[in-house]
């Protein structure tokens, strides 16, 4: 004959009755478990909704295109900033006085050759270009257009550089900063 059971010393059989007396006086009722139950399958269910609703986002044909739309109105609106303030700075160069020069130069010296541009790499002792060739017909003669003339060199606004906007995060529709 084969052993089916096998024997336990008396202390862990006193622990074990003594959980169960214990687990019995507790209150863990079956009207609690089933509460308990209830709850869970309304938080499952809830869980499942907000899934469903992420995976209708995530596959919305509209949002994408709306995202576009979106990134294309930010670069438009850093576009006009950058023209507003442009206008403004003109404008307040227009604005200034003009300023009279105290020191003209004489007449009869020659003025400074022209450095050569920077996006051209400098030629050896800044060598005078070939010959032109001979042009077809006789160019018209040149006017100055009418209106006051300015005496003096025209300042020139400092340049910002321009590039492309930094990839800003993404607010609600983009239009509200």
């Amino acid at each position: 004959m084969v052993r089916d059971y096998e024997l336990l010393p008396g202390k862990d059989i006193a622990r074990i009755k003594k959980e169960l007396g214990e687990l019995k006086g507790s209150g863990l009722s079956a009207e609690k478990i089933e509460t308990l139950n209830r709850n869970l399958g309304e938080l499952i269910d809830i869980i499942k909704v907000a899934s469903d609703q992420m995976k209708l986002e995530e596959t919305d044909p509209y949002s994408h295109k709306l995202d576009q739309v979106i990134e294309k109105l930010d670069k438009l609106i850093y576009e006009n900033k950058e023209i507003a303030e442009g206008i403004i700075a003109v404008a307040d160069l227009v604005k200034k006085p003009k300023e009279t020069p105290h020191h003209k130069p004489p007449m009869g010296t020659q003025p400074h050759p022209m450095p050569p541009p920077l996006n051209q790499p400098p030629s050896p002792q800044n060598q005078p270009p070939g010959p032109m060739p001979p042009l077809p017909a006789p160019l018209p003669p040149i006017t100055p257009p009418p209106g006051p003339q300015q005496t003096g060199p025209v300042p020139i606004p400092p340049l910002q550089p321009i590039g492309k906007p930094e990839k800003k995060p993404k607010k609600l529709f983009g239009l509200f900063k």
